[in-house]
């Protein structure tokens, strides 16, 4: 490949690396793109070539030899971490990668036929030669194509003669500051540039010049150099460029300058504005191809807008919240709205509460975990202070204070390099009571520094000593139940009470076990007999949760509403274990009251919820509100629920989880969009989950096809009052993206999401066609004309814009009467 090029050329004094490449192709005598690629290989000519990292720069320099250097110079180096468009070394300024033109050409024909082109046209801010005080083209004058690549002074496409247009020094003083900028090297002038403009809302150019943004361009550099003057100039040209903005609208622009001359100077354009007409622009040739907006962070400047009203003025009005720029229209209702909210006092101050975490260096000080230190703190062992940024910490002295009096088990372990089991053990042995706190991690993790030299002392002297082997209790014989006489150790007795060790103590001392004996390990022994007449006469909390058939919170409530007590419980006497008398439990739980009488005909409360799979509390709230027919009885836990409510429950009702199943989406989504339909469970706002949400049938019905129902007429199905946008897509011949844009993230209509599908109100259709019957986007445009010139027809003003979503989108269409005239007149039908 690089044994074909005969010519490597020496970079001159500011020039640009695609002038380089361009010299290279002309002595090779490359006149079009394609023979320029052939010198290096097609599938080698990957972006653009100005970056000097590129494969074919790199091998063009080896091949250079002693002048490899000298020929990379005259490319940018890249600048940071970034492997994708990373920023450029340009003159000795890092410059990002979306102010730099790759591939987009700016042609001036006497930098071409001088044949030095200079790196300034590579900055999308420059739109005007300095040198030679021409204008930079981007396509050709006369057929309009792009011209990305040109080693010759004609357009390659229809040869006509490319010349740059003069321009005067006033329409290249931007370019010209810019250009001194670089040769002074002051980077910091730069960057200033740069933030003026990002706090401008300036539009990063791409093929064509805007003229407000040069009006950007220009109030930067009047910032840059403190002329208030040429801000107002520029202001006032602004003003004349969108006639029908209000002026306070854009002097908003200048809202992210809290200085005091630029706020006099704003104050006088707006009354500048109000006084006199705004003046004909006369300055710029071309209309600005950018429409006025303003980013969400001018607008909370000008209006006073902190991060967290942002929420409470959404709700206010139907706006996207993940739009990045805002058009005047909706700047103006902005201002609107903030006046009606701070009128009412709408917006909350935010509160700022103080951190209640503790900081890292007292944990690692004091070897003590947050928990712990929040402890101490509320014991009035530690007082915390509270710096400017709300966190919290602790005076040096505070902590000195502490640590004279306490001291952690970890910290001693740390500093003796005893390990904490032994601390432990020696505690144990040497009978050391836990300090006198009701939290049981200071208690675990705290002693004092009195007994800390005991500790230690204790643990020097012992760790020699062997331990003493015990045997352990799996090697013990194990009894057998099914003999008459047996006496078991407490371990064997936990497990046949299927419970832990430290609840069979505590029932032994509560006296509900008898029979006992002191075995000579030191334990308990407990007879059989003994432990299956417990079993019998009482039952452990775990299964009367399966026995009633519900969760825990459920079973506690039912039976608090039965009026069963437990006899033992952490509440009661602090057994870690819940005991209730099986005599009381029986009734509610035997088979019998399971099953389905034939005397009385119908339902148990606990039967009708495990029939229909719904919570206790919502078979409840059926009851309350109707739903649930009642049989005649006096007292509420015998109440029957007629057999006819329960079996023909799911013919009138569904679940949220069934329709979820139907609609193929979620619980809470089904839960969202029945209510932006109108539609209200029965049993009113989740109390529990999502998952017991009731809902009516019929109210389905107006909206949804239900399985298994029956239709009148076969073979034909209810209208339905949502439509599916997809059906709009293909009745319009129109596509997805324009019609998102048009109508579903514009906000002008309200769409339904039901998992991949989204659908439309019968109310937002009618808008929705509304719009498609009387106008056409530019695709639509393109397919009615059988060829894609809509866009060139606009530009030399055959057809006119118009923008109906006003105030919603900015997207533009066009009249569908205009272009099926113009259609006609022309032949196109």
């Amino acid at each position: 490949m690089m044994s074909r090029l005969l010519f490597i050329p020496k970079p001159l004094h500011e020039e640009s690396p695609t002038s380089i490449l361009k010299r290279m192709a002309i002595m090779h005598g490359c006149t079009l793109r394609s023979d320029f690629m052939a010198l290096f290989g097609r599938t080698c000519f990957n972006g653009s070539l100005i970056s000097r990292s590129h494969p074919i720069i790199q091998e063009i320099s080896k091949r250079t030899s002693a002048a490899g250097d000298e020929f990379l110079s005259g490319f940018y180096e890249p600048v940071g971490a970034l492997h994708r468009s990373p920023s450029l070394n340009i003159a000795g300024f890092s410059v990002n990668a979306d102010m730099i033109r790759k591939k987009d050409a700016a042609y001036c024909s006497e930098c071409c036929r001088d044949g030095h082109e200079y790196f300034i046209k590579d900055l999308k801010l420059a739109s005007y030669c300095p040198y030679h005080l021409r204008k930079y083209l981007s396509r050709c004058p006369n057929c309009q194509v792009k011209l990305n690549w040109h080693a010759v002074d004609e357009c390659y496409m229809c040869n006509h003669p490319l010349v740059s247009p003069p321009c005067s020094v006033e329409d290249a003083k931007y370019e010209q500051n810019l250009l001194n900028i670089f040769r002074s090297g002051d980077t910091q002038k730069f960057h200033q540039l740069l933030r003026y403009l990002t706090d401008l809302g300036y539009h990063v150019e791409r093929a064509t010049e805007c003229s407000a943004n040069r009006c950007l361009l220009g109030i930067a550099f009047a910032l840059l150099e403190d002329d208030m003057i040429g801000v107002s100039v520029h202001l006032k040209k602004l003003k004349s460029l969108h006639p029908e903005i209000p002026a306070f609208i854009i002097a908003a622009k200048l809202s992210l300058f809290p200085y005091l001359k630029i706020r006099d100077g704003v104050r006088d354009f707006i009354k500048y504005s109000s006084n006199e007409h705004a003046e004909k622009n006369g300055s710029f040739k071309t209309p600005p191809v950018h429409s006025f907006s303003l980013t969400k962070r001018q607008i909370g400047a000008w209006l006073g807008i902190r991060q967290h009203y942002w929420a409470t003025l959404r709700l206010e009005i139907s706006i996207r919240p993940y739009k990045t720029r805002y058009n005047w229209q909706h700047a103006q209702m902005f201002s609107k709205k903030v006046l009606i909210i701070k009128l009412r006092n709408g917006f909350t101050k935010k509160k700022i509460s103080n951190s209640e975490r503790p900081p890292k260096n007292a944990q690692e000080k004091l070897q003590l975990s947050a928990e712990a230190i929040k402890s101490a703190i509320k014991h009035h062992l530690l007082t915390p202070k509270w710096g400017k940024n709300h966190k919290m910490y602790f005076d040096p002295q505070e902590i000195e204070n502490f640590s004279k009096k306490f001291i952690s088990v970890k910290l001693l372990s740390s500093q003796t390099k005893i390990p904490t089991n032994r601390i432990r053990r020696a505690i144990s042995r040497l009978k050391i009571a836990p300090l006198n706190f009701e939290s049981s991690i200071l208690r675990r993790w705290l002693i004092s520094t009195q007994t800390s030299p005991l500790i230690v002392e204790w643990c020097n002297k012992t760790e020699k000593q062997q331990r003493k082997f015990v045997q352990s209790s799996a090697a013990l014989p194990q009894p057998n139940l099914a003999e008459g006489e047996n006496w078991l150790p407490t371990a064997i007795a936990a497990k046949y009470l299927n419970t832990w060790t430290q609840v069979v103590r505590h029932l032994i001392k509560l006296g509900l076990l008898t029979n006992i004996r002191k075995s000579r390990m030191g334990g308990y022994l407990i007879e059989a007999r003994t432990l299956k007449d417990f079993e019998a006469k009482y039952v452990s909390a775990a299964e009367v949760y399966k026995l009633l058939g519900c969760s825990r919170g459920n079973a506690a409530k039912l039976l608090k509403s039965f009026g069963i007590s437990p006899l033992t419980g952490p509440k009661i006497d602090h057994n870690p274990h819940t005991f209730y008398s099986r005599e009381k439990i029986s009734p509610y739980t035997s088979m019998g009251d399971k099953l389905l009488s034939k005397k009385n005909n119908g339902y148990t409360i606990l039967q009708a919820s495990k029939k229909l799979q719904i919570s206790l509390s919502t078979t409840l709230n059926m009851i309350a509100i109707g739903v649930f027919q009642l049989e005649n009885s006096e007292r509420l836990i015998n109440h029957k629920i007629r057999c006819s409510s329960v079996d023909t429950f799911y013919k009138n009702y569904a679940k949220s989880t069934t329709i979820a199943c139907w609609l193929k989406t979620t619980p809470p989504a089904i839960y969202k969009i029945l209510s932006s339909l109108g539609i209200n469970p029965v049993t009113g706002t989740p109390a529990d989950t999502y998952s017991q949400i009731i809902y009516a049938s019929k109210d389905i019905e107006k909206y949804f096809l239900i399985p298994d129902q029956q239709i009148i007429h076969p073979g034909e199905k209810p209208e339905l009052a949502l439509t599916h946008v997809r059906a709009l897509w293909k009745k319009y011949n129109i596509g997805s993206r324009s019609f998102g844009q048009l109508f579903l993230s514009s906000g002008f209509t309200s769409p339904i999401r039901i998992g991949a599908a989204t659908y439309l109100l019968q109310n937002d259709v009618y808008k929705v066609e509304e719009i498609l019957n009387k106008y056409y986007t530019f695709s639509q445009a393109d397919r009615y004309l059988d060829h894609r010139h809509t866009s060139n027809l606009i530009q030399r003003n055959k057809l006119n814009v118009v923008y109906p979503l006003n105030g919603y989108s900015n997207y533009p269409m066009i009249d569908k009467i205009q272009l099926q005239d113009y259609a006609t007149e022309h032949g196109f039908v």
